[in-house]
C-alpha cells in the first residue's frame, strides 16, 4: 500500500510513529474539522495525543496528499456513472 509506506517513511523522517503522522496529516487539512479517535491501550492514546505535537513539512504533506489523491482518482475512474464498479 503506497500511502502506508509513505506514512512510515515520513514517520521515520520526523521520528514519530506512523499513527502520529497519519493523524497529524489529517489535522493539517482545513476541511477536516475534527478527527474521531479511539484507544483501547495506553500506547494508542499516547500516539493519538502525540499527533498534536507532530509537525509535518509542506513537502511531507504534499507527498502524502499526492498519493491519496492519486488513489482516490483511480477509484473514481474505475466506477461506472451509476456508482457501480466496472
Amino acid at each position: 500500500m503506497q500511502i502506508v509506506d509513505e506514512v512510515k517513511k515520513v514517520a521515520s523522517e520526523v521520528q514519530k510513529s506512523p499513527a502520529e503522522v497519519a493523524l497529524a496529516w489529517l489535522l493539517s487539512k482545513s476541511t477536516v474539522t475534527s478527527v474521531l479517535l479511539g484507544a483501547s491501550k495506553l500506547e494508542q492514546l499516547e500516539n493519538n495525543l502525540g499527533s498534536l505535537n507532530t509537525h509535518l513539512s509542506p513537502d511531507q504533506i504534499k507527498r502524502l496528499d499526492d498519493i491519496a489523491v492519486s488513489k482516490w482518482a483511480s477509484r473514481m475512474h474505475s466506477r461506472e456513472p451509476n456508482g457501480s464498479h466496472r
